[in-house]
């Protein structure tokens, strides 16, 4: 091959397994010969590199005017010799060619003025040209970026915006059961823990969410202008209205553990009320109590429920039984069960 050579692709480039090196099947223009070319050396150097038809009428018009230079150049020396050498010449037919050569030197001189101007006017269009080409090239490379960021943007939206349905969702439900309300559903207690499980199955996936736009943040590629920067501005308000969002569920899971905790102290008080009233009123003795339903040991939670569902004119819901023993474990001790069946006051004044 020589220098300035065009080749025709025929095949990807592949790399030779023998030398290590990339190479590609070409076509040769001028003699139609197929081959395999080295793109470069192992030492950088580059044998082939992309061409364009442009790139080819461009290295076709400098290779024509250089040629034209070279031949205005080669006769402007060829008269000025001649005039030179014809110099002494006073008559005869040599005086006659001297005259002839001293009318070609304007006409010499005129076609090297032609020549330097073509070859500017060449250079300047070729400017344009290349310029109005980079504008295409930088306007294709901010398409293709917009395309890109919104694309980002729609996704990062996408994932915010299910993340914010499913908050508001979970709050409003949780809200409704921490406020309170004329007739609380029957199993209150029993619907907070799994309002209270839901939220934090939701602040994961807050967690998981931030953690997308963090990275989707993080694979725009420096030089960060234009769209790709108002992309990053957009996520950055995005996992700003995430952290709220985090911020409204963490304050949310708070307030129905409060919650959750006051129906467990009602349930339990509520119990403990009718338990006393009972034992006042029947003048029971509590210690034989004690001994009557902890048969020589300790009472039983079970042992302790059956005798509150016996109790007379006091129906409590097994919603409230369930939740007032749960804070027991599986039996309580004689102690525990005197501070539920008695109440003590002291004097703070007299």
């Amino acid at each position: 091959l020589e220098v300035n050579e065009v080749m025709e692709g025929l095949e990807e480039p592949a790399k030779d397994g023998a030398v290590g090196l990339m190479r590609v099947k070409c076509k040769a223009l001028r003699d139609e010969k197929e081959g395999y070319v080295t793109l470069s050396g192992n030492q950088g150097t580059v044998y082939l590199k992309p061409y364009s038809p442009y790139a080819a009428c461009i290295q076709k018009i400098e290779r024509a005017i250089q040629e034209a230079g070279d031949a205005v150049k080669d006769t402007a020396k060829y008269v000025e010799q001649k005039s030179e050498e014809l110099k002494a010449v006073r008559s005869g037919p040599l005086a006659e060619t001297k005259a002839e050569i001293m009318r070609m030197r304007p006409r010499v001189s005129k076609v090297q003025y032609a020549h330097t101007q073509l070859k500017k006017k060449v250079a300047e269009s070729d400017k344009k040209v290349r310029k109005t080409m980079e504008n295409e090239k930088k306007l294709r490379q901010e398409a293709a970026e917009k395309k890109i960021a919104a694309s980002i943007v729609e996704e990062a939206e996408a994932l915010v915006t299910a993340c914010a349905a499913a908050v508001n969702k979970t709050v409003a439900a949780a809200e409704a059961l921490v406020e309170p309300k004329e007739a609380k559903e029957e199993n209150l207690y029993n619907s907070m823990c799994e309002s209270e499980k839901a939220l934090g199955a939701l602040l994961e996936s807050i967690e998981k969410t931030q953690v997308q736009l963090t990275e989707k943040v993080d694979s725009i590629r420096a030089p960060i202008k234009g769209a790709m920067s108002e992309a990053k501005s957009n996520i950055v308000k995005l996992n700003a209205k995430m952290a709220a969002l985090d911020s409204k569920c963490k304050k949310q899971v708070t307030a129905i553990q409060v919650a959750r905790h006051r129906v467990v102290s009602d349930a339990h008080t509520q119990i403990a009320i009718i338990m006393r009233e009972h034992v006042l009123g029947k003048s029971i003795n509590i210690d034989e109590l004690y001994t009557q339903l902890s048969e020589g040991k300790e009472v039983s939670v079970k042992a302790l429920r059956e005798f509150v569902e016996k109790i007379p004119d006091h129906k409590i819901p097994s919603s409230v039984l369930d939740v007032g023993l749960g804070r027991y474990s599986t039996s309580l001790t004689k102690l525990t069960f005197l501070e539920l069946v008695e109440d003590y006051l002291h004097c703070v004044k007299d």
